[in-house]
């Protein structure tokens, strides 16, 4: 018998649930908004979706340093492997480790890696101030935080989309001349 939908939300991992929990309670506070909800009902919800939201940066924060610390690490090997073939003049094609160049190509791509991990883990701090003022009320600087922090927080957000689609918008860019 194939598990019901209700089975398959229950066995997601806690990220996962956070999420539905969050963008769920995010549609009640839209509808409370268009008054189609009761509006004490929106209110709540949105206190719930912004508690997900601050609980699931959190967790985001905690998986971002632990990828940075894995590349970091690899990093380090790959530049070790390379200064130890330098030095001892070994033929690291011969042992499978490939030449000079395609590790420090391997480098240069493991550091391209770490920047825009790096960038995540700014987005996250920039979100994870907007929420605490959300989520703890803070009054103090409130409107120029929760500006600035926004506008961060989207300008890498849209750095990224772009680097990562970059390719297709100049393809359809040439294809529109």
């Amino acid at each position: 018998m194939a598990p019901s939908i209700l089975q398959k939300v229950l066995r997601a991992p806690p990220p996962v649930l956070l999420s539905l929990l969050q963008s769920f309670s995010d549609d009640v506070y839209a509808l409370s908004l268009l008054r189609i909800m009761p509006q004490g009902v929106g209110r709540r919800a949105n206190r719930l979706a912004n508690w997900c939201w601050f609980f699931s940066t959190l967790a985001q924060l905690v998986e971002n340093g632990a990828e940075r610390a894995i590349v970091r690490q690899l990093v380090k090997e790959v530049q070790e492997k390379i200064y130890e073939g330098e030095l001892e003049g070994r033929d690291l094609e011969k042992e499978g480790c490939g030449d000079v160049e395609e590790g420090e190509r391997e480098v240069e791509r493991l550091k391209k890696q770490l920047a825009w991990i790096d960038r995540g883990r700014m987005k996250l701090v920039m979100d994870l101030i907007y929420v605490s003022y959300e989520v703890f009320n803070f009054k103090q600087y409130r409107q120029p935080v929760l500006a600035t922090t926004g506008l961060i927080a989207g300008v890498l957000s849209t750095t990224k989309l772009y680097a990562e689609h970059k390719q297709q918008l100049l393809k359809s860019a040439a294809d529109a001349v």
